[in-house]
Order: structure tokens, then C-alpha cells, then sequence
């Protein structure tokens, strides 16, 4: 056996190998998404509707000791709240009018950004990082790149949102999550 067909051999097995590597890969996403999907679909199951008709969930909150948990209404955190459920829908749910968590997500927003009062109270009360103002800010920013049907409502949600920032709130900040 020549030295070339040696080679031309060990090149069709690797090729062989790499599609079924890839054969794997696919079917581990596929699996992986139809399990994230049913996962969503267990937490949509479990919302609470509030007074206001908008859906919550209750989950556990760290208290400011560090060290124990309670009982709490899931925020709109980008980590560990409604913005990261937002984000998930939007990821796995391909039809628009199943997208409920999104539509309340951005229409709580809204209600904020359109009234002044409300709008320098959530910029005053939330950590600007991440985990408060920063976070929500992304999810909306993210919300509006996944979903172009929503798009030009985010970018005035943003604009208005935005609006209402005071340099300020940097100076009060002494969480550091910036």
C-alpha cells in the first residue's frame, strides 16, 4: 500500500468522524433546545397574575445579611428575573403571538418611560449595573435584535428610558457594578 493512499484512507476516515461529530452536535442542540423549550414552557405554566394582570413568578431572594433566602416576586433583573425569561421566550419561541412574557416585559417599560415621575424613580432606585438599570437596558436592546417586529417600539422605549438619565445617579452609586 502506497504511501499516498495511506493517507487519502486516514483523510476519508477523518471526514467520516468529523460528520459524525457533527451529526452529534446537532442532535445534542435539537435535544437541548427541546428541552429548554419544554422548560420554558413548565415556567409560563406556573406564572401568578397580579392585581395588575401581569404575570410573576416567586422565587427565592437573597437577604442582605448574604447568608439566608425568602420568598420573593421575581424583578425585572436581566439574571434573575423577568428580563432573562424575556430573552429566553424570544430565543426559543418562533411564533410572535405566543411572546407573552416579551409583550409584558416591554409594556411595563413603557408605563415607566412614559410617566417622568415613575421614569427618575426606577433610575434612582435600581443598582446601574448588570443586575439593575444596565440589565434592563440590554434586554430590551436584546429583545428588540431578536424580534424585528418590535424593534421600532424598543428604539423609543430606549430613547425615553434614556432620557430620564441624570449624571447624578453615577455619583450616588456606591454598589461599584458599573
Amino acid at each position: 500500500v502506497s504511501e499516498a493512499s495511506r493517507f487519502h484512507d486516514s483523510r476519508e476516515n477523518e471526514t467520516r468522524d468529523r460528520s459524525v461529530i457533527r451529526s452529534d452536535i446537532q442532535f445534542s442542540n435539537d435535544k437541548r433546545t427541546a428541552i429548554s423549550y419544554r422548560q420554558l414552557e413548565s415556567l409560563k405554566n406556573i406564572a401568578i397574575q397580579n392585581r395588575s394582570k401581569q404575570h410573576v413568578w416567586v422565587g427565592m431572594d437573597l437577604l442582605d445579611d448574604g447568608e439566608r433566602f425568602r420568598y420573593s416576586v421575581l424583578g425585572d433583573n436581566l439574571y434573575s428575573g423577568i428580563g432573562g425569561l424575556a430573552l429566553l421566550e424570544n430565543i426559543l419561541e418562533k411564533d410572535c403571538s405566543q411572546k407573552w412574557i416579551t409583550r409584558e416585559y416591554i409594556e411595563r417599560h413603557s408605563e415607566v418611560a412614559n410617566d417622568k415621575f415613575q421614569l427618575v424613580k426606577w433610575w434612582s432606585e435600581q443598582l446601574l449595573g448588570l443586575s439593575g438599570c444596565g440589565g434592563t437596558l440590554i434586554t430590551l436592546y436584546l429583545l428588540g435584535h431578536f424580534d424585528k417586529s418590535v424593534r421600532p417600539k424598543i428604539g423609543l422605549l430606549l430613547d425615553s428610558i434614556l432620557s430620564g438619565f441624570r449624571s447624578d445617579f453615577l455619583e450616588e452609586d456606591f454598589q461599584f457594578d458599573i
